[in-house]
C-alpha cells in the first residue's frame, strides 16, 4: 500500500509501530508554496510530521518533481518521515475507511494539516469534515488551511504545469517558492555544441516528468549561470528529436554519467532556424551574455 522513508536518510525504513504522528495530508508533486504551508504547520506540533505522498501522479499529469527531490524538500520543511503511497492499491478504498483504518489506525494520527481542496478516498469523496469527525473520536484534530496565493488565484501544481508549458519560468518559480528544476544524469550527445565554441551536457527527460516548453532558458548549473535549449535543433539536426541541453558557462570537466541539477529562471526566445551555424554561434553568445547579466556576471 504504501513505503515509509526516513527522511533524515532519504532511505526506506520500517513505519514506527504505535508512535503518534502529525500527518501532512496531500499529494504535493513540485512541493510548491501551497504545500509547504501544510508541512511547515504540521511541523509546528510537537510530534514528528508524516507527509503523505504519491510516486506518480494519481491524475496521470506529468511530474513536476521526482520522489528523491520531494523527500528532499519535505525535510526542509521539518518533516521526519514520509508515506509514499500506490494510488491503484488506495484508490477504491471507502474514504471512512482510509481515515478510521489508515490515518487515525495505521499511523497513530493525533493532528494533521490539509489544504482547502484535499480529498481522499473511492471517487474522492472524503472530504476535511468526514476526516475532522473520525479525527475527534479518537483525541485527534484537523487543522484545513486556507489557499496560498498568486496574482489572487491559489497556488496549484496545475498552475505550475501551465506556465511552464508556456515557458514561464518565472510565474512558476513564484508558486514554487524556487526556480523549477530538472535533476538528471548527463548522457553523450553528437559534440555539435563543441564545434561552435559551446559545449553543452545533455539530458534525456524520462517519460512522465514534465518538459519546459521549447525554447532557450537562462538557468543555473553546477554552480554557474548556464543557458539551456529545448527543442529540436532546426539549424543543425533533421531528426525531429527533442533534446534538452545547458551550456554551463566557464565549465570544461568531463561531466558525462554525473547527475546535475537545471535550475530555470527566465525564457530568453523560442527556438530558430538560422541560417547559418556562424549565425547559431552569435546568437548563442548573445544568451550566454544575458544568462551572466541575469546573475550579476560581468
Amino acid at each position: 500500500m504504501f513505503s515509509f522513508y526516513d527522511l533524515r536518510s532519504g532511505l526506506k525504513c520500517d513505519k514506527p509501530q504505535g508512535l503518534p504522528l502529525a500527518c501532512a495530508l496531500g499529494s504535493f508533486d513540485g512541493v510548491h508554496l501551497g504545500h509547504r504551508a501544510i508541512i511547515e504547520r504540521a511541523a509546528k506540533s510537537d510530534l514528528p510530521v508524516c507527509v503523505f505522498t504519491f510516486e506518480n501522479n494519481p491524475f496521470g499529469a506529468p511530474l513536476i518533481t521526482t520522489l528523491e527531490e520531494k523527500l528532499r524538500l519535505f525535510a526542509l520543511c521539518g518533516a521526519s518521515f514520509a508515506a509514499v503511497f500506490d494510488f491503484e492499491k488506495i484508490r477504491d478504498i471507502p474514504a471512512e475507511d482510509f481515515a478510521r483504518e489508515v490515518i487515525s489506525g495505521e499511523f497513530s494520527c493525533k493532528y494533521a494539516v490539509c489544504g482547502f481542496n484535499y480529498r481522499f478516498g473511492k471517487n474522492a469523496e472524503g472530504t476535511p469534515e468526514l476526516l475532522s469527525g473520525v479525527l475527534e473520536e479518537n483525541g485527534a484534530s484537523l487543522i484545513k488551511l486556507a489557499p496560498v496565493t498568486y496574482a489572487g488565484k491559489p497556488i496549484s501544481s496545475s498552475r505550475i504545469r501551465a506556465c511552464l508549458a508556456s515557458g514561464d519560468a518565472e510565474s512558476a518559480a513564484a508558486m514554487l517558492g524556487r526556480a523549477f528544476s530538472l535533476s538528471l544524469p548527463i548522457v553523450h550527445g553528437n559534440a555539435i555544441g563543441r564545434t561552435l565554441g559551446f559545449p553543452t551536457a545533455n539530458f534525456d527527460i524520462p517519460e512522465g516528468y514534465l518538459m519546459p516548453a521549447p525554447g532557450v532558458y537562462i538557468t543555473f548549473c553546477e554552480h554557474t549561470p548556464a543557458v539551456t535549449n529545448i527543442g529540436k535543433r532546426p539549424t543543425v539536426e533533421t531528426l525531429g528529436k527533442t533534446v534538452c541541453e545547458t551550456h554551463i558557462i566557464g565549465a570544461d570537466s568531463d561531466l558525462y554519467g554525473k547527475t546535475v541539477t537545471v535550475e530555470f529562471y527566465k525564457r530568453l526566445r523560442d527556438e530558430v532556424k538560422f541560417a547559418s551555424r556562424e549565425e547559431l554561434s552569435q546568437r548563442l553568445d548573445e544568451d550566454r551574455k544575458a544568462s551572466l547579466e541575469y546573475f550579476g556576471n560581468k
